[in-house]
């Protein structure tokens, strides 16, 4: 593995980050576009000597509603990238995770899309020019706020029971007293029957 090992490590350096020029204009945010990953890591690869094969393997095919009412198809696929050293045949895999939704056919190609660009992300620790994705609150805003509406067109019937004695226009946070938004009190409630914070929440 020696001479593979070599050349990997080149491949990083020339790889070390990868600035996020993406952005969803409906969600306002920023992210990596799987071009600009393919196309800093081809070229290094090919710098180098270093070929690569890719197999994918479907984990999971499920349906979602979307906010509109209409089913989506999810989709989750393995990456596998199998790394050749075009001189001396030695080769390395690694693998990678992805997920797509899609009310058409896409679901899957964009599934294979994202894990084979998380696959290069990972195998050459890449950096991103943007926070930590666990990070970004926002994304965990949207995220509580579309539960809380599945849950609600699920159950439309089952209240939700409010153990706090706070008002129902509560803001802040009822164990640290931290300011919350009204998406992030409203998912809290329907989760642990009172207003707290996104770090109280992980807390509790």
């Amino acid at each position: 593995m020696k001479n593979i090992a070599s050349k990997l490590i080149k491949v990083s350096r020339e790889c070390a980050a990868v600035a996020k020029n993406g952005t969803n204009d409906f969600h306002r945010y920023t992210y990596v576009q799987a071009n600009d990953v393919a196309k800093i890591v081809n070229q290094a690869l090919i710098n180098h000597g270093i070929a690569t094969t890719v197999t994918h393997e479907v984990l999971n095919f499920s349906s979602a509603v979307n906010k509109n009412g209409k089913e989506e198809k999810v989709v989750t696929v393995k990456a596998t990238v199998t790394f050749v050293d075009a001189d001396s045949g030695e080769t390395l895999t690694t693998t990678g995770l992805g997920s797509g939704q899609d009310i058409g056919d896409k679901a899957t190609m964009k599934a294979e899309t994202a894990a084979l660009k998380y696959s290069y992300i990972q195998a050459f620790n890449m950096a991103c020019s943007d926070a930590d994705p666990e990070a970004d609150s926002s994304v965990d805003e949207r995220m509580g706020a579309e539960k809380q509406r599945i849950a609600n067109a699920s159950n439309p019937k089952i209240p939700v029971q409010n153990n706090t004695t706070s008002s129902p226009t509560q803001s802040r946070c009822s164990s640290c007293n931290d300011p919350i938004s009204s998406k992030v009190r409203e998912y809290s409630i329907l989760n642990f029957n009172r207003p707290l914070c996104l770090d109280c929440q992980k807390t509790h």
